[in-house]
């Protein structure tokens, strides 16, 4: 009997045990995203009005540059010649004659020729060119012309292009418009015009 109640005592103690609380679940930590500082991706408004501003400077010359370019290959398209030549006095012993174009330019016209020193040191003058210079698109060339033959310039670079006519007895004649020039040093002495053609020497 006493073993009996032992174990009688027993399973009651037993049965009185505290049951184990269950596992509490927790929520894992979660941390707060850190904000990011925005990268600028535009430029300050005074900078791009700069930018702007400086593009549109940039057209413009470049605008500028493209006709004056234009203009250059004109010019290097006419012109045909490049010479030094003496200006050669006329009958009347005027090295230039003064008129207008038929739109009303100033216009100088006179007689050039090239002149080629011999075995001797005489200096030669070769066939005569008609030239003409006006006050035009490409400067007062009239003007300063005339302005350097009065100082006594009579030596210069001319570069010109040629023109031609047909006389009234149907000669075809040439004559040259210059479009600039420079005064050379006077240190030759034009002589008369050269010889035709039938007694030069070679």
């Amino acid at each position: 009997m006493a073993t009996t109640a032992t174990k009688s005592s027993a399973a009651k103690t037993k049965a009185a045990a505290p049951k184990a609380k269950a596992p509490v679940e927790t929520s894992p930590e979660v941390t707060a995203p850190v904000a990011e500082t925005p990268v600028e991706t535009s430029w300050p408004e005074d900078t791009s009005f700069l930018l702007r501003n400086r593009v549109s400077i940039l057209q413009e010359e470049n605008l500028t540059l493209q006709a004056k370019i234009t203009e250059l290959i004109e010019k290097l398209e006419r012109l045909e010649g490049s010479q030094r030549l003496w200006i050669k006095g006329q009958k009347d012993r005027s090295l230039y004659s003064v008129g207008t174009t038929q739109k009303g330019a100033k216009k100088v016209s006179f007689y050039a020729a090239k002149s080629t020193k011999d075995d001797d040191g005489t200096y030669h003058s070769g066939g005569w060119k008609a030239m003409v210079a006006t006050d035009n698109g490409y400067g007062n060339i009239a003007t300063e012309l005339q302005k350097a033959i009065d100082a006594g310039d009579s030596y210069f670079d001319f570069e010109f292009f040629e023109n031609t006519y047909t006389s009234a007895d149907g000669r075809g004649v040439s004559w040259y418009l210059v479009t600039a020039f420079k005064a050379r040093p006077n240190n030759q002495v034009a002589s008369a015009p050269a010889p035709d053609l039938d007694s030069l020497p070679f």
